[in-house]
């Protein structure tokens, strides 16, 4: 019995959505999961909240990989950001720097967040909420800096 266009219609579209699905699925899990980000340090909830909603993707191994990560060529594109950010800082690995690094760190963040280069760009043009605000900004500014001063007197 011949297949009609219709069943054929019919076909690709329940697998792509079983397809799209599935990838769903698997897009929304993990990379892997590491316990909190910059464990050890004095973070305050609310910029933890923004570290987590705008950095950790790329800065930690806390990444949460969105579906149109796994397509062919942008897939290259966003593990190879994420690789680089990871390698740059990776606020999963924060307990294992010493004072020297985690001091440096600090600095590139306030740096980082001055110049505006971070998050970047084509990171919030995708994820509206890691924009950051005036507000959040001044608080991130204000921990850095109790942080540095924390690190380096401490005995």
């Amino acid at each position: 019995m011949p297949v009609s266009w219709k069943e054929v219609v019919l076909g690709c579209i329940v697998f792509g959505a079983a397809a799209g699905g599935a990838l769903l699925v698997e897009a929304n899990v993990p990379h892997e999961r590491s316990g909190q980000i910059l464990e050890g340090s004095h973070l305050p909830s609310d910029v933890r909240a923004t570290f987590e909603r705008s950095c950790q993707d790329c800065h930690s191994n806390n990444t949460y990989w969105p579906i149109y990560s796994s397509l062919p060529v942008v897939s290259k594109l966003i593990h190879d950001d994420v690789d680089k950010g990871r390698k740059t800082m990776n606020f999963s690995n924060w307990q294992d720097y010493s004072r020297g690094k985690k001091v440096g760190y600090l600095a590139l963040i306030q740096n980082s967040l001055h110049t505006r280069v971070m998050p970047p760009a084509k990171y919030t043009a995708l994820h509206f909420n890691a924009k950051l605000t005036a507000e959040q900004l001044d608080a991130i500014e204000k921990w850095t800096g109790q942080e540095m001063r924390r690190i380096i007197h401490e005995k």
